[in-house]
């Protein structure tokens, strides 16, 4: 009961910061069950300590056997600080699915959802990516 208080409060806080509540599902496969399972647990503790995440709850689901592989899922509830965060995570980890719980009508400015331009522009500093001749 405890935690669920606490949970409460933190989801009520990031929620009043412009934050988001939101479900993330995904899928994995492995040749060998014990491999799947500490990907997984990799996987989530990582997404964990990603910069905007202020609480992760995953369910990982029991890996099952499926020819010569196993599979399994994962439902990672997040409690995430902006827009510009969950759009962030959601390109790097690509999830299979997105479950946006609250806010129900986010509000969200043009600022948010343009990028960074000093991010996205090329300097001296990036190093020319050649294209590998047709021929290879």
């Amino acid at each position: 009961m405890a935690d669920t208080k606490k949970f409460d409060e933190l989801k009520n806080e990031v929620l009043r910061n412009n934050g988001y509540y939101v479900q993330f599902y995904f899928d994995m496969h492995a040749d060998k069950k014990e491999n799947l399972q500490n990907i997984m647990v990799g996987f989530v503790s990582k997404l964990t300590k990603e910069h905007g995440v202020r609480l992760a709850v995953a369910e990982v689901d029991e890996p099952m056997a499926r020819d010569k592989e196993f599979s399994t899922t994962a439902k990672v509830s997040l409690l995430i600080a902006s827009f510009a965060d969950l759009i962030r995570l959601t390109m790097s980890y690509t999830p299979i699915g997105i479950d946006i719980e609250e806010p129900l009508d986010a509000k969200i400015d043009a600022g948010e959802l343009q990028a960074d331009r000093k991010s996205t522009r090329l300097n001296s500093s990036h190093i020319p990516l050649s294209r590998m001749p047709s021929s290879a």
